[in-house]
């Protein structure tokens, strides 16, 4: 995102890492609020299953909007989209930690949560391989933000047709 706002949207390095202060502060407030928000819903009563998979589903779709600020001939708008885009993402990563605890049998769930980190943290190792390489094959970053969203979907996908409640384990 920093080259990106330099780059194409011609801010200062310094200006950037403000910003980048605001998207990232943005989506660790959205993250512990919606947390508590989903806690405070399961305890009344809704199915926590459901809560948390509607939350993770939202985070994704607001993460989306990134393409909105992308296509924005504004670079006031590009870096609001920025700021909520993360912020959306707070959704998911508040949700799906306590959704695989839901969903996950106690004596798994230690190795459970180790994998999905893992499967969490690669894409921070592909993510800038792979927008360097799109962005120089291409000479623009459209073919990286088309990526984002590609991923995105494939998230959303993953969590309407993969997680079911029918997995989570049944009380004794």
């Amino acid at each position: 995102m920093p080259a990106y706002f330099v780059e194409r949207r011609h801010l200062s390095l310094q200006s950037m890492g403000l910003f980048q202060l605001f998207s990232f502060g943005g989506s660790a407030t959205t993250a512990i609020l919606s947390g508590w928000i989903a806690d405070r819903v399961i305890a009344r009563g809704y199915n926590p299953v459901t809560v948390r998979k509607a939350s993770v589903l939202a985070g994704f779709l607001i993460a989306s909007t990134e393409l909105i600020g992308a296509h924005s001939n504004s670079a006031q708008v590009a870096l609001f989209f920025a700021v909520f885009s993360l912020s959306g993402l707070g959704l998911v990563t508040a949700n799906y930690w306590a959704l695989t605890q839901t969903l996950v049998p106690g004596g798994a769930i230690g190795r459970i949560m180790g994998v999905q980190n893992c499967a969490a943290n690669l894409p921070g190792i592909v993510a800038p391989i792979l927008t360097g390489w799109l962005k120089q094959a291409t000479g623009s970053y459209e073919a990286p933000m088309q990526a984002v969203l590609v991923f995105l979907i494939l998230g959303i996908a993953s969590y309407v047709f993969l997680v079911r409640e029918k997995y989570a384990p049944r009380a004794a």
